[in-house]
């Protein structure tokens, strides 16, 4: 081992063979800012600068080369350090109104006749007929035949009941199904596809269930299936807290959409419904959008219009249709109680 005590130690204290230039250096410093600095604001500590600098460089041969011993790089970010603003990152949440169509008309596609439509074929031809006439198609079937009879009598008394159409062509008339009884608190576009990915029977016999409803009537509400995908503007964008954050998780459609209007026959108030199989409870996915709708989205038109513009109800098929007609019409006296 060597005998330190007898040796002879050289201390290096400058050493490294870059040419230093003054303004090259301060280029350097405003150059890696990404435009956070200019040379201009370096100006006014041109001094305190130029002593960092000299105390960096050191002459050698009649060059001024920097000091390896010192970290420039380092150095320079810690003099831009000093010229940063301190920033809080805020978040503002706006609303934006913005109106939604329930069609998108020119998406529409041909769809064959078949029992995944509603309303059937018969009931298409009826409504479109009785929308072209002036028929009142309201009117119970019983006063239409009392009315059928009187009149029958009366041309009859007269030698004129050669122009009485037939019974049975008469009774056509107004014994309507009740796809077509109800066709003005539902169908914006005919007829609706229940074909489609994710549909099923269930919303299908939820929408006909619905219509049936005494609620439904007295109240003069509208509901409209609004789950064939594409179809309606009437999406809800939605996010999840991801730790101090928001991020969005998808856009989500709501299968039914329930309406009551005003004098003005604007909506006023509107029920989002969704129809779910029992196995979407546990999708993590699905969860997160209900939980946003349930929460953030009512809040925020809560806060937007002054009053509970929207709802929503959840129904899942696991249940018996009694219990899902109850839900539906708990929530219609409590939510369209104005």
């Amino acid at each position: 081992m060597a005998d330190l005590d007898n040796s002879n130690l050289t201390v290096v204290n400058e050493t490294g063979i870059g040419v230093a230039i003054f303004n090259g250096w301060l280029f350097d410093i405003v150059r890696q800012s990404f435009g956070q600095l200019k040379i201009s604001s370096l100006e006014p500590y041109a001094q305190t600068l130029k002593n960092i600098f000299n105390t960096i460089t050191y002459t050698k041969d009649g060059v001024l080369l920097f000091n390896e011993l010192y970290s420039n790089e380092s150095i320079q970010s810690k003099i831009r350090l000093s010229f940063s603003k301190k920033r809080d990152l805020q978040t503002d949440a706006e609303v934006i109104p913005k109106k939604a169509n329930l069609l998108i008309a020119e998406r529409l596609s041909p769809v064959e006749i078949g029992s995944k439509l509603y309303p059937g074929e018969n009931d298409i031809i009826a409504i479109l007929n009785h929308d072209k006439s002036d028929v009142p198609f309201k009117m119970d079937l019983s006063e239409v035949l009392q009315s059928y009879d009187d009149a029958k009598q009366k041309l009859e008394a007269q030698g004129m009941g050669h122009f009485m159409q037939s019974l049975d062509d008469y009774k056509a008339k107004y014994d309507l199904s009740p796809a077509v009884k109800t066709k003005d608190n539902t169908l914006h576009y005919i007829p609706y596809y229940f074909g489609g990915s994710g549909s099923s029977g269930f919303e299908l016999d939820i929408l006909k269930r619905t219509l049936t409803l005494t609620e439904v009537k007295d109240k003069a509400l509208e509901i409209y299936y609004n789950g064939e995908r594409g179809l309606t503007e009437f999406v809800i964008h939605c996010y999840a807290k991801d730790g101090p954050y928001w991020k969005n998780i998808g856009k989500y459609t709501t299968d039914f959409l329930m309406i009551k209007r005003n004098k003005k026959s604007k909506i006023h108030k509107a029920l989002l419904i969704e129809t779910k199989g029992a196995g979407f409870a546990h999708d993590e996915v699905f969860k997160k959008k209900r939980a946003y709708v349930e929460t953030e989205f009512l809040q925020l038109n809560r806060e937007k219009f002054g009053y509970n513009r929207f709802d929503f109800l959840y129904l899942q098929d696991s249940n018996d249709i009694v219990k899902n007609l109850s839900l539906i019409s708990q929530k219609i006296q409590t939510f369209f109680n104005d």
